[in-house]
């Protein structure tokens, strides 16, 4: 299996993300297969230890490869937004649709119009 050439700097980081209560649980579980491929240890090994699949491993560690530690952050993020994107959108589909278009009082012509209008002035 190819291993992960991680820079002191790289590696720093993922110890950080690990050990930190403040980031998600799937921040430091990327973290753990990223320092797991860096150091040397087989898809068997790795699926055992963190109760993953070969999917997630090979998944994971493609993004790294390809963005390094951005890969990890930033798919967090667009998972992120998706997730707020849906929900402010069904907030409004809900409002939108759920509740009973308002009544409108036709009473008169002179009743629609505001009281400081410029026609009061005349």
């Amino acid at each position: 299996m190819e291993t992960i050439q991680l820079t002191q700097a790289e590696r720093e980081q993922l110890h950080c993300w690990v050990r930190r209560q403040m980031y998600s649980a799937a921040q430091a579980r990327r973290a753990r297969l990223i320092l797991l491929i860096d150091a040397g240890e087989r898809f068997n090994v790795i699926r055992s230890k963190l109760d993953c699949d070969t999917n997630f491993i090979a998944r994971w560690k493609s993004r790294f490869l390809a963005d390094r530690l951005a890969g990890c952050v930033l798919a967090m993020w667009d998972v992120c937004l998706v997730r707020i994107a849906n929900a402010k959108s069904r907030a409004f589909l809900n409002g939108r649709f759920r509740k009973s278009p308002p009544t409108v009082r036709r009473t008169g012509a002179s009743e629609n119009w505001p009281k400081n209008s410029v026609t009061s002035l005349i």
